[in-house]
């Protein structure tokens, strides 16, 4: 993550893994975070959360 970083590159779906693996995230946030980049990303109404 360092590397993409240094050279300003958007890494989106690494960077949430990176987080989840360093106990920084959960899966659900994950999941959450990268929905919220998408443009017009919407969450899927069947999933439910803790």
């Amino acid at each position: 993550m360092e590397l993409s970083r240094e050279h300003g590159v958007d890494m989106p779906i690494s960077s949430e893994v990176y987080e989840v693996c360093q106990g920084e995230s959960t899966a659900v946030d994950a999941y959450r975070g990268l929905i919220r980049r998408q443009d017009g990303g919407v969450e899927h109404p069947t999933l439910q959360y803790p």
